[in-house]
């Protein structure tokens, strides 16, 4: 999930914490076989009284985070750690949403303050601190954190980093118009992508803070979407006949249709061995969560409600996201993969 305001999911009438149960393939498109993945879906649940979660980051000790309803049917950000959840809070508004997590524990998203103001957050050792934007900017939002704790934001029209107590607004690239920022690597490069004069959407990563065009393909619009840890960029970009998947590697890109992906599919996350996460289409428009390794696309299944979408993954097999209900509630969920 990338950093926007969720919709609001549909509501449960329980709390599911736990409810593990193994997943076949599904939908029409050519993926492994059961035999060459096993999958395990776990429903993660949500807060007492809420109605909906979203898992969106998860870090290499399987510490999870996304948003919850909460039983006043406010969207709080939240951690699952060791298979229980905690309501992370706010800054004094309503609303939080968390994106991502690191090794270490800081949690970055977005939160609302008491006058109604987004701005980017991280939330460390049972403290959500506000990072407020810069002189120019009305709001933020804070969508990526790399293992020494550098965060990577939009704010307002720009990509900023934030790192021991101090902004830094990098460059618009000549062209653009606006940016938006999308995550970091383990060197501090960060990656997001522009609105340029001609009507293009452009990627970037900044090297040393100055902006690197990722290149083009298609009809020349591209959407960065995630960023490994080091360095590799995954994403879309645009066809006459849709949305095709990229990635961006060491100056070049390719398209990983060519690698075996699914034309539908829209990647979200890439971890450092290659695999990236994401979704396809499946049957009945319905989306379905998927993990693309080795040329190969794994489907990851869904819970009953037969719709899913991948978020976030790390290097040990563990995957994130949401799956619907049999109800058609929308619940975060951790997909095993062995």
């Amino acid at each position: 999930m990338r950093p926007t305001r969720l919709a609001a999911c549909c509501s449960v009438v329980a709390l599911i914490l736990g409810c593990q149960e193994p997943t076949q393939p599904s939908g029409e498109p050519a993926m492994a076989s059961a035999t060459a993945a096993t999958v395990t879906i776990t429903d993660l649940g949500t807060l007492p009284g809420g109605t909906y979660s979203g898992a969106i980051g998860i870090n290499a000790n399987g510490d999870i985070v996304g948003i919850a309803g909460t039983a006043s049917g406010q969207e709080h950000a939240v951690l699952w750690h060791n298979g229980k959840i905690r309501d992370l809070g706010t800054i004094g508004g309503p609303l939080s949403q968390a994106y991502a997590i690191n090794d270490a524990g800081r949690v970055v998203g977005l939160t609302t303050n008491r006058s109604g103001r987004d701005q980017g957050f991280f939330w460390e050792n049972g403290t959500m601190t506000g990072l407020g934007v810069t002189l120019g900017a009305s709001s933020s939002v804070a969508v990526g954190v790399n293992r020494t704790g550098v965060i990577v934001l939009t704010n307002g029209s720009r990509i900023a980093t934030w790192s021991n107590h101090k902004w830094r607004v990098l460059p618009l690239p000549t062209g653009s118009t606006a940016c938006s920022a999308v995550a970091i690597d383990a060197q501090e490069r960060a990656v997001g992508h522009c609105s340029m004069r001609n009507g293009q959407n452009r990627s970037f990563i900044y090297d040393h803070r100055l902006p690197v065009d990722l290149g083009s393909v298609g009809n020349g619009t591209i959407t960065a979407t995630a960023v490994s840890p080091d360095g590799v960029v995954v994403g879309e970009f645009s066809t006459e006949n849709g949305a095709r998947p990229f990635l961006w590697k060491n100056g070049m890109i390719s398209e990983l249709t060519k690698q075996g992906a699914d034309p539908t599919f829209s990647p979200t996350s890439i971890n450092s061995l290659g695999e990236i996460a994401g979704r396809i289409l499946g049957g009945n428009s319905n989306t379905i969560a998927v993990l693309f390794r080795g040329g190969t696309t794994i489907n990851l299944g869904t819970l009953a409600g037969g719709t899913s979408a991948a978020y976030g993954l790390n290097n040990k097999g563990q995957v994130v996201g949401s799956s619907r209900t049999a109800t058609g509630h929308d619940r975060a969920v951790l997909w095993t993969v062995r």
